[in-house]
């Protein structure tokens, strides 16, 4: 009479149709509970955390310097695993109604710049050389990185696989690395520039040591040491060790050359070299810094190889 027709226990039914049981209840249906889809996840192979402390040396210093604010990575790098949301089943009531299963939700979309989906979207990966970012439920890799002030404590040491643009200035101490170029729109003192690209320095640099693999263009040079595989530009050049792959070369209304020492595989250009005061300005062109190099470091090596 209640319309029960599924789950219906027939061999229990016959038993207490034989031997009745009073005062009681007994279960002689049963439905089946639906079982509900579950959700899809994701994981991040990257560090996201914005919360960066300085850490303490063993000697009881601390570091200041050395923040690790920035995750460099690489091509074809897997940045997040994603799991697909399992499908749920329907379940059944004693009178035959369908219940029906809460289907699992799939991961919302992560892709930002730079990135994409493997076959099977299990996995999101770089599509370029850069900087990770995890910001606003999308992933970004940055072939830039753009700090808006100065490289100081707050930031740390920059090390980046990309291109590094720096819209303040590096206080002293500091170090700047780039895979690729690196631009400061303020002149900086008594810092470490490592490049695999350009060096443009908006302003200029003092007591610094600069290396890239590219150009070096700077308003003045001031003792500085330098290591370039390209060319050099500046307004003026001084007292500074310089060795440059191609040409060095000054520009503009003060163009001049004084004090240090200059090694350039092509021509160096100046309006004025040395000065008047008998400042020793040493040059020598038509050689390539690195052979230089190599050659001191074998002589070094010769008297033991012998």
């Amino acid at each position: 009479n209640a319309n029960v027709n599924y789950g219906i226990n027939d061999k229990l039914i016959h038993i207490i149709s034989k031997t009745p049981q009073y005062r009681k209840y007994i279960i002689i249906a049963q439905g089946i509970s639906s079982i509900n889809g579950k959700d899809g996840t994701f994981k991040l192979l990257f560090n996201t955390s914005k919360d960066f402390k300085p850490k303490t040396k063993k000697d009881g210093s601390v570091d200041f310097q050395n923040l690790e604010t920035v995750e460099s990575v690489s091509k074809g790098q897997i940045l997040c695993e994603i799991t697909h949301p399992v499908e749920g089943k329907d379940g059944m009531t004693v009178t035959g109604q369908v219940i029906s299963f809460a289907p699992g939700k799939a991961v919302p979309s992560l892709l930002g710049k730079n990135t994409s989906y493997n076959e099977d979207k299990t996995a999101i990966r770089a599509t370029t050389d850069g900087q990770v970012d995890f910001s606003k439920g999308k992933i970004d890799v940055n072939e830039t990185f753009y700090i808006s002030q100065n490289v100081d404590n707050s930031t740390g040491n920059i090390r980046v696989i990309g291109n590094v643009i720096v819209n303040g200035t590096i206080l002293p101490g500091f170090s700047v690395e780039a895979g690729g170029n690196i631009e400061v729109k303020e002149s900086v003192c008594s810092v470490d520039l490592k490049a695999g690209g350009n060096v443009v320095l908006r302003r200029g640099a003092i007591t610094s040591k600069i290396a890239c693999n590219g150009d070096l263009t700077s308003n003045f040079i001031e003792n500085c040491n330098a290591f370039v595989k390209g060319d050099i530009k500046a307004t003026y050049i001084m007292n500074s060790r310089i060795k440059c792959g191609n040409n060095i070369q000054t520009i503009g209304a003060i163009s001049k050359i004084v004090g240090g020492n200059y090694v350039a595989g092509g021509n160096i250009e100046s309006r004025t070299i040395g000065s008047t005061a008998g400042v020793q300005t040493f040059m020598e062109i038509g050689t390539d810094p690195e052979t230089i190099d190599r050659q001191h470091m074998l002589l070094k090596e010769l008297p033991e190889l012998e």
